[in-house]
């Protein structure tokens, strides 16, 4: 598995497809103005910052990497968003979010089924899950077209 600490410095400018990605997720999802949302696996917090920039509600973005953590606490202290050092399978909240996000993180689960479980304890009635990962063995060329127009039907 990556030392995402280690990496934390570089990965703002070199995590372009990862960017690119959370940015059509975020699209994607229609977040309301109120809606609280979590950021699940945030790195550096771009994803997190967008949220804030749409949403009144609270914004939490959590990763398990330290490095990960203080660069986002560094990037946006001043933009109202929570960040704590945790893993998916540590999430202790309950039925307080309308969208979790976990983009480019879900590969890097130590136990997806625990992720997942503690995923939908913190998700409220009715919320959304969004995840983006990569898929093992499959070439989609016109992924985002196919995503993109399954969004218009």
């Amino acid at each position: 598995m990556a030392n995402f600490t280690e990496i934390s410095s570089k990965y703002e400018k070199d995590s372009v497809v990862q960017k690119s990605a959370s940015e059509i997720l975020f699209d994607l999802l229609d977040i309301q103005p109120e809606d609280n949302v979590l950021d699940l696996g945030c790195g550096t917090g771009h994803l997190s910052k967008l949220i804030r920039e749409t949403t009144k509600g609270k914004v939490i973005g959590v990763d398990p990497s330290d490095g990960m953590i203080e660069k986002a606490k560094e990037n946006y202290s001043d933009q109202d968003i929570i960040f704590r050092n945790c893993s998916a399978e540590q999430l202790e909240y309950k039925d307080e979010f309308e969208i979790i996000f976990c983009n480019s993180a879900f590969q890097w689960f130590a136990d997806h089924k625990k992720a997942l479980k503690a995923c939908h304890d913190a998700l409220k009635h009715n919320g959304k899950m969004a995840i983006q990962a990569p898929a093992k063995d499959v070439y989609c060329p016109n992924f985002i077209e196919a995503i993109e127009g399954g969004k218009k039907r």
